[in-house]
Order: C-alpha cells, then sequence, then structure tokens
C-alpha cells in the first residue's frame, strides 16, 4: 500500500492518505487494471487518450515553435521537465475520459460502468497527484452510494495544501488553484453530511410512521372489537328505542363510547392535552376503517356530531366518578343516549332527574353493568398499548 506514496518519495499526509485509498477501492470493489494491485495498466481507450492529449499537446507546442522559428520548427523539453509534463498530461486526460464516461449517463448505465470509471480517475491521480482527480472521483461515488470512500477522498484533498507547503508539490499548483480545491472539498464534505443527516431523518420517519400506523392499527383493533355491531346487536338489539332514532343514529352513539374509551385511556396515561391530541388523530381513521364507515357517510357523520356534542360534558363527568355508584349513573345515562333519549351528565341522581321530568331508556342495571365492564376493559387495553409505546 505503502509503494504508492514511496513512487514520490513521500509517505505521509497527501499521498499517503491518497495512497491508501486507492489501495482500498482497489481491493474493495475490485477495480480492473491493477493486476497486481498496486500498478495500473491502461485500458485501450485510456491509452487512445492519453495519446491523443500528449500528441495533441505537441502539435499546439510546434504551432508556437513555428511562430517564433518558421516552417518546420518544433518544439523540444528539457529531459528533466518531461516526465512531470508527461504525467501531467497523462493525469489530465484521464480525468476528462472519466468525466466524460460517466457525467451524463442515467442511474442504471451508471450502476453498470461506475467501476471502471473510478478505476481511470485513480489512474489519473496516481500519475500526477492531482487532487482534481479525488474531488471528480468523491462525486462519482456519491453518486452511486460509496457515501464513505467519497468522504475520504474528499478528507485527503484537504491535506493537500501540506502536501504544498512542505515542497513536495509536483503539479505546480498555483496558490489559488490550492484555495480553490480545498474550498471544493469543503464544501462537498458539507453536501455528504447534509445528504447523510437527510438520508437517517428519512429512515428514522419512515420507522416512525410505520410504528406509528402499527401503534393506531393496534388501539382500533381493540376498540373496534369491542365496540362492534356485533355487540351493539347482542346488547341492545331487543331494546326500545326513542321515538324517531334510528339504528344508525343508535350505532353511531355506540361508537362514541368506544371513541369515549379512548379519550380516556390516553388522558389516563398522559394528562396532558398536548399528548392526548396526536393519539387521538391518529387512532380515529383507523378506527372509522375497522368499522368500515365512510369518512363522509351517515353514520360518521351522526358519530362525529354526537362526540362534539357529549364528549366534554362526558369526560367532566366521568373523571367525577369516584366510586361504583357514580359509575353505574354515568352509565345508566350513555345507555340511555344509546336507545336515544339525551339524558344530560350531570351531578344530579336518577331521583333528582326524575323529578325535573326527564327520562331515562334501557333502565336495566345488568345492562348497565355490562356496558361499564366492558369499557373500563377496553380502557384497560388501550393504556397497555398506549404506555407500552
Amino acid at each position: 500500500m505503502a509503494l504508492f506514496a514511496k513512487l514520490f518519495g513521500v509517505e505521509k499526509g497527501y499521498a499517503d492518505a491518497g495512497s491508501r485509498l486507492t489501495y482500498e477501492l482497489i481491493q474493495r470493489f475490485g477495480l480492473e487494471g491493477w493486476p497486481d494491485g498496486r500498478f495500473p495498466v491502461y485500458s485501450s481507450e485510456e491509452a487512445g487518450a492519453i495519446d491523443l492529449e500528449l500528441s495533441s499537446f505537441q502539435r499546439s507546442a510546434d504551432g508556437m515553435a513555428e511562430e517564433e522559428g518558421g516552417p518546420g520548427a518544433t518544439m523540444g523539453f528539457h529531459p528533466e521537465a518531461l516526465p512531470q509534463l508527461r504525467r501531467h498530461l497523462t493525469s489530465g486526460a484521464l480525468v476528462r475520459l472519466a468525466d466524460e464516461n460517466w457525467m451524463q449517463r442515467s442511474d442504471a448505465e451508471l450502476r453498470r460502468i461506475w467501476k471502471q470509471c473510478a478505476s481511470t480517475y485513480l489512474k489519473a491521480w496516481l500519475s500526477d497527484l492531482d487532487p482534481s482527480a479525488l474531488l471528480r472521483m468523491a462525486e462519482l461515488l456519491s453518486r452511486v452510494g460509496c457515501k464513505r470512500e467519497a468522504r475520504k477522498a474528499l478528507e485527503a484533498v484537504l491535506l493537500f495544501p501540506s502536501y504544498v507547503d512542505n515542497g513536495k508539490n509536483t503539479t505546480g499548483s498555483p496558490p489559488d488553484f490550492v484555495a480553490s480545491v480545498v474550498k471544493d472539498a469543503q464544501e462537498s464534505i458539507r453536501k455528504l453530511r447534509d445528504s447523510e443527516r437527510s438520508s437517517q431523518g428519512d429512515e428514522f420517519g419512515q420507522r416512525a410512521e410505520a410504528d406509528l400506523d402499527r401503534f393506531s392499527e393496534a388501539i382500533a383493533l381493540v376498540i373496534g372489537s369491542s365496540f362492534s355491531t356485533d355487540t351493539f346487536r347482542d346488547l341492545f338489539g331487543e331494546r326500545e328505542m326513542a321515538e324517531g332514532w334510528t339504528w344508525n343514529d343508535a350505532v353511531a352513539a355506540w361508537y362514541s363510547l368506544g371513541h369515549f374509551a379512548l379519550v380516556i385511556a390516553a388522558w389516563s396515561v398522559y394528562a396532558n392535552n398536548a399528548r392526548t391530541a396526536p393519539v387521538l388523530d391518529c387512532c380515529r381513521p383507523k378506527l372509522l376503517e375497522h368499522w368500515n364507515l365512510s369518512p363522509n357517510g351517515a353514520i360518521s357523520a351522526k358519530l362525529k356530531k354526537i362526540v362534539n356534542e357529549i364528549d366534554s360534558e362526558a369526560f367532566a363527568s366521568y373523571v367525577r366518578c369516584k366510586d361504583g355508584t357514580l359509575l353505574h349513573r354515568f352509565f345508566a345515562r350513555y345507555v340511555s343516549r344509546i336507545l336515544g333519549a339525551p339524558v344530560p351528565f350531570s351531578e344530579r341522581n336518577v331521583s333528582e332527574d326524575e323529578l325535573l321530568g326527564i327520562r331515562y331508556r334501557g333502565e336495566d342495571p345488568i345492562l348497565h353493568a355490562t356496558v361499564c365492564r366492558l369499557f373500563l376493559d377496553t380502557c384497560a387495553e388501550i393504556k397497555k398499548l398506549i404506555s407500552s409505546r
């Protein structure tokens, strides 16, 4: 692994970070063009791009020589400068080749060729240690989901200034170029971090949404099973209803008691409107689904009307029930409402109501006790679900 750095006489900092990353990517992704895992072998496409770049540069240089020396003049280069010049041109040619091969590709095409492009970028970097190759490769790696490897490439680029300051810069990079690549690397790292946070947030949000859905389903199942139409039919099927009070009206009132069980259970756990309200909001739609009610249907409309009319009054009355007698009175009133007699939830006893001309329906102590027990058992099950969330 350190051989890459030793080729340039540097074993720490920028060159070492880049060489370690090169070795890691070759090994992890099985990149082609590195038969021994150390030295690159150019593909025919890469070799063609390099030859084209070198010949193009030579033609441009010869053109400049002809302007000075006349037709037929050629440009020569000092033997000591020629190797570095060739490395620089090779690096540029390979970076451009890799750019052209992937930047306009669809995701499906990219999945097929990204490793080849990453290999080309690494060969470009190894040729001249130009940080531009790592910047471009980081963009590619990020695009294909290799965020960790992209970050490593960018972190290596951040070490480039110390490489220049230590006199190891063989790229001839001016200060503004050094500042530019560092700025680009910092910005890319920031984008990577934001992307990772967003992904984590999305994943957390999806998990939370799924958990909330399961939670509301479980509660709806408990309430819907207890306060079902079958149970209603068993308890109230033979009961006489008030004049003008339909079966659908009675079922809606029955469902309102199931909804009231949710209110009482949530409040018993939280005793806080801010925490109770979200539980009610997420469970109500599931309850309608469980009862097979259309949100705009007649029973749904009646249910909403009943809940709006009596929930606050019923709640105030229920929380004042400190013993069995008061609970029995509360459910006598609710049973009467289910059967179409709107008895108010007050602190009066039954005798006082009768003196005021208030008439109850379903005056059956066994029915009242049965409904009370069903309600309390349902509340207990809901509280367990809420408490365990």
